[in-house]
């Protein structure tokens, strides 16, 4: 059945349909906008990430698809969108800290020679400290503990160093195992704070800690030492132990629970379960290896705090693989072989004083090298 209407309907529903075309057109072209627009904008933010976080994201190992600890810190870096107006630091402002005292600094000399030629490859400052010797006020600040003693020694000279240069603290028992590996990938973001993942558990490691001369690396000395007074009585691994309250205290986030676990530690280093739980729950809130942005509220300044997982920091302990020199991470940590000799025979490490062609594996010059008195 055909159907017929009126010319002046036929004109009303002409009409029509027409403003109905140009009003879909109008949508359609609006639309489109929009669409480019969006592009653009995706395009301009993915420039600008890809941009500032080149320097980490492809300094990291090559990895495989199934390795989620590794993705979790590579897209976090590209999440934060750390604020691009930082001033970059130059790379070779770089101070090595190693704090050892009393025999240990004659039976590491070693490992202190190591790491002392180490940085002078690279043009790092070095600096050996020994609390006792050179900031005697933290050992009367904290005189039962070492590693109190030690925290706060860096802390004071993290103080004197020119604005915005960092630091890295090594222990005694450190070895400097592939001496042609730089800090570069560790420094190159200008982190305030970096830590890194233990290989072997899911601890932050308390050394090879990377600090800036900054008010959120004051902060964060300043909180670290202040567990001194909280210790509990049973293990709690020292500063080790309360480097995980700090760095939650830092960030904001909540201690309530994790505070109580660790002020009820009573049980001995025979029995670690509760210490392992207290770690869990400090871990909980902190989630996996990535980068936080840091606020200073009463200066309005920004910063940034950055810890890798495990196996992509700057060291690792050395009972976990076999000792040898070389590879892509510069230190080995926990090297407490009880004489130069050990060492030597461990690393195969020779060693000539500057203004010398010879190298040589003799004692007393492996303990020039170190500078030990």
């Amino acid at each position: 059945m055909a159907l017929s209407v009126s010319s002046s309907r036929r004109r009303s529903a002409l009409s029509a349909a027409l403003m109905m075309t140009l009003g879909t057109t109008r949508i359609a072209y609006v639309a489109l906008l929009f669409l480019l627009l969006l592009a653009a904008a995706a395009n301009i933010t993915h420039t600008l990430l890809t941009h500032r976080t080149r320097s980490l994201s492809s300094a990291l190992y090559e990895t495989t698809a199934a390795d989620t600890t590794t993705t979790a810190l590579a897209s976090s870096t590209v999440a934060a969108a750390v604020d691009e107006e930082k001033p970059q630091s130059p790379l070779l402002h770089v101070h090595i800290v190693v704090v050892s005292s009393g025999n240990f600094i004659n039976n590491y000399a070693a490992q202190t020679a190591s790491m002392r030629a180490y940085a002078h490859n690279h043009g790092y400052n070095f600096t050996f400290l020994d609390p006792h010797r050179d900031v005697p006020v933290c050992t009367r600040r904290y005189p039962t503990d070492f590693f109190f003693q030690k925290q706060c020694a860096v802390g004071v000279f993290l103080r004197s160093l020119p604005p915005r240069q960092a630091l890295m603290t090594l222990d005694g028992d450190v070895v400097a195992d592939s001496p042609d590996v730089p800090m570069d990938k560790w420094l190159r973001d200008d982190d305030d704070i970096v830590l890194y993942e233990r290989d072997w558990s899911y601890e932050l490691a308390a050394g090879g800690t990377i600090v800036r001369n900054t008010n959120f690396g004051h902060e964060f000395f300043d909180h670290w030492q202040n567990y001194y007074l909280h210790r509990p009585r049973g293990f709690s691994s020292a500063d080790n132990g309360a480097i995980h309250l700090a760095v939650n205290q830092l960030l904001g986030l909540p201690m309530e629970e994790c505070v109580s676990m660790y002020h009820n530690l009573v049980a001995s280093v025979d029995n670690l379960k509760p210490f392992y739980e207290f770690l869990a729950c400090t871990r909980r809130q902190l989630g996996p290896p990535r980068r936080w942005p840091l606020h200073f509220l009463k200066t309005g300044q920004q910063g940034s705090f950055v810890w890798w997982p495990r196996y992509h920091g700057s060291m690792f302990d050395s009972f976990m693989v076999e000792r040898r020199p070389g590879g892509p991470i510069p230190f080995y940590h926990g090297e407490k072989a009880k004489s130069v000799k050990e060492i030597l025979d461990i690393y195969g490490f020779e060693f000539r004083l500057e203004g010398s062609s010879e190298w040589t594996q003799d004692e007393s010059v492996v303990k020039q090298c170190a500078e030990v008195p």
